[in-house]
């Protein structure tokens, strides 16, 4: 006579496999307890729980708790027995066993700092073995490179001269034009070219002589009024020049001392500037510029609004031009020795 068994509802079977899950987990944390044991490692609920892999909810739960609380109340003990029984290390015993391991580690030091000797000596012997056919076609190699640098360091310095010697020509030219063109403006302002004559009716120069009403000149003076020989002060360059003049107010000579220093900067005369002109061509007047200056140009009535202005003696004059233009000649021969 057979017994039929009652069918299993699907509620039954998913109880019995969380019934052989919650086994299998409890059993991972009781290895788990063990494991930490023999290891010597900590245990606590959260270590276990990590190392088993489970929730820390089922190291909480009954029949889990307790093996985790005998184990840690196993570990706690553990110390106890051991000092009793003479295991604990002792201060005398501490201190040996760091003695012993400075001394290893001294050891392992000097065996390394041989170590280093003996690998650049074997590395200096390899070096003095290498072939000596090797090292002179290296030391060829390093000489027709320096070779090369030199050439191009002298062909850069050439053409670095030869550009410095361009600038100064283009310079001269643009200096020798611009005087050009000076001359032609006065020229064309004055009734005859080629004569020194100049109306009296011209204004002075206005980088050296400004009214007080901004710049502008009185009206030009009788000839009777012209001093020959006048010196004025310039405050915006700081500038003392010292003028020889004409019947009407043109310079003939002039002198400029610029600075604190009074440092030479002009020692120019008409008949000079006049001379290169009509017998020499631009360089030689964008030379005779740059060692003597540059002449006022126009005529210098009103020159006593000029601050500092006052009239001066031949002599003083005299004496300031022959000081001035033996600087500025002793100065252009030491440039050209």
């Amino acid at each position: 006579m057979t017994h039929d068994l009652p069918a299993r509802t699907p509620g039954d079977v998913l109880k019995a496999a969380r019934q052989r899950d919650s086994l299998t987990k409890r059993s991972r944390v009781l290895k788990a307890v063990q494991d930490m044991l023999q290891a010597g490692e900590t245990v606590t609920f959260a270590a276990v729980a990590k190392q088993a892999g489970v929730s820390t909810w089922l190291v909480y739960a009954p029949g889990v708790r307790e093996h985790i609380d005998q184990a840690r109340q196993r570990q706690a003990l553990e110390p106890v027995r051991a000092a009793a029984s003479g295991l604990t290390l002792s201060p005398t015993s501490a201190r040996t066993d760091l003695l012993l391991a400075r001394q290893e580690i001294s050891r392992l030091r000097d065996e390394v700092r041989s170590l280093r000797e003996g690998m650049r000596l074997q590395l200096g012997r390899q070096v003095d073995q290498l072939d000596g056919r090797d090292l002179q076609k290296r030391l060829t190699e390093l000489t027709s490179e320096n070779h090369h640098l030199a050439a191009d360091a002298c062909a850069a310095e050439t053409e670095n001269r030869q550009l410095k010697d361009r600038v100064q020509s283009l310079e001269d030219d643009l200096a020798a034009a611009r005087t050009s063109l000076r001359r032609m403006i006065r020229d064309e302002n004055r009734p005859t070219a080629p004569s020194l004559e100049r109306p009296g009716s011209r204004q002075a120069g206005e980088h050296l002589f400004r009214g007080p009403a901004g710049g502008c000149l009185l009206p030009p003076r009788d000839h009777a009024d012209v001093t020959p020989w006048i010196r004025a002060y310039d405050d915006e360059s700081d500038t003392w020049s010292y003028f020889e003049l004409d019947d009407e107010g043109w310079a003939l000579r002039q002198v400029d001392l610029q600075g604190p220093q009074r440092r030479l900067v002009t020692a120019a005369s008409l008949a000079e500037v006049v001379e290169v002109r009509d017998h020499d061509n631009l360089a030689a007047m964008a030379a005779y510029e740059r060692k003597y200056g540059v002449l006022a140009e126009g005529s210098l009535h009103g020159w006593h609004d000029a601050g500092g202005a006052a009239e001066i003696t031949q002599y003083e004059f005299e004496s300031t031009w022959a000081a001035a233009r033996e600087t500025l000649d002793a100065k252009r021969t030491e440039e050209t020795s």
